[in-house]
């Protein structure tokens, strides 16, 4: 029996089983397209009009950009020998690459994450950020933005305590939107341009197709849209985007546009359902899915999480000594 690896001189079916909905968009589209980065569990897609999906098994697990394909067995597709010059052919209802590898569109199942806007409980909150404090408190979160998930609700940001130049290059600016959104919550009035030296600071901070600065604002979008507030969302996202347009690159601007409209990966989704909807709850279990996304990125998506959290409780009068 031939191994995966040698299959791969030989065309081999990759029936498409389930896209993010922006990608099921863009797939239905009949666009053509190029390889653009390739990675182990997957790769990146351009299409002819500038949008991009992330192709790979079920193991990349659910996202508004992601693709996942039924495969015979375990990819490596770095090892493969699949590169960003490989010759991409499309076609209405299959997309086929480097003469080897065929997606087929026919049975694509479209993912959304849960709508949790009217399922969302100040009080659920209040007592689920103490495990979210504990479950901080057990891990270095020594790179990344993830700290600030513990900073407390009822302080400022101290630079002295936190552990890494990029978060002291970043705690100012995220202070300063804890504030405007305080200001958001107990409906006093705001502008975009309150803020947008902050959006500035934070667009593109950090390494990484997605950096860090970039994870937080998105895990800060996506969660004004999950809990309702999709016009804060929108408001925020007109100084988020225009900026990330000029200083970040094209994967991470395309993974903001998705937050900007109130999708992320799965894990975060659960994540933010997890720690505010009344119900039954893995919140430890789904803390440590999100330490496998990305080198940081699942807790800088989260520290944006918890800012907005912040924000709420602090409208509400429920500062974090009201709730250990």
């Amino acid at each position: 029996m031939r191994s995966l690896t040698d299959q791969f001189r030989f065309t081999i079916d990759c029936p498409v089983q389930m896209a993010g909905n922006y990608a099921n968009r863009a797939l239905k589209s009949g666009c053509s397209w190029k390889v653009l980065a390739v990675f182990r569990q997957g790769f990146y897609c351009q299409s002819s009009f500038g949008e991009l999906i992330f192709v790979g098994s079920h193991s990349i697990r659910p996202g508004p950009l992601n693709v996942m394909c039924r495969m015979p067995g375990p990819v490596n597709w770095v090892a493969a020998g699949l590169t960003n010059h490989a010759v991409v052919q499309s076609e209405r209802e299959a997309i086929r690459i480097d003469n080897r590898f065929e997606f087929t569109l026919s049975n694509i199942q479209c993912w959304q994450p849960e709508d949790i806007s009217n399922k969302w409980n100040i009080n659920v909150v209040a007592e689920r950020i103490n495990i979210l404090s504990e479950e901080t408190d057990r891990r270095e979160l020594a790179d990344g933005l993830g700290s600030f998930v513990r900073t407390s609700f009822n302080t400022p940001f101290r630079p002295e305590t936190l552990p890494s130049s990029l978060m002291k290059m970043a705690w100012k600016s995220a202070a300063r939107i804890q504030e405007w959104l305080n200001a958001e919550f107990s409906g006093k009035p705001t502008r975009i341009s309150d803020i947008q030296n902050e959006i500035r600071t934070l667009i593109g901070l950090g390494p990484g197709l997605t950096p860090a600065g970039d994870d937080f604002l998105g895990g800060i979008l996506i969660t004004l849209s999950s809990l309702g507030r999709g016009d804060l969302a929108k408001k925020m996202a007109g100084g988020v985007l225009s900026m990330a347009r000029l200083r970040t690159g094209k994967i991470s601007f395309a993974h903001l546009f998705c937050a900007a409209g109130g999708q992320g990966h799965e894990i975060l989704h659960h994540a933010i359902a997890a720690l505010s909807v009344k119900r039954k709850t893995g919140l430890k279990v789904i803390l440590r899915e999100l330490d496998a996304v990305g080198h940081t990125s699942g807790w800088d998506a989260l520290a944006g999480v918890a800012l907005v959290l912040k924000a709420l409780l602090a409208a509400k009068g429920m500062g974090h000594s009201d709730v250990t």
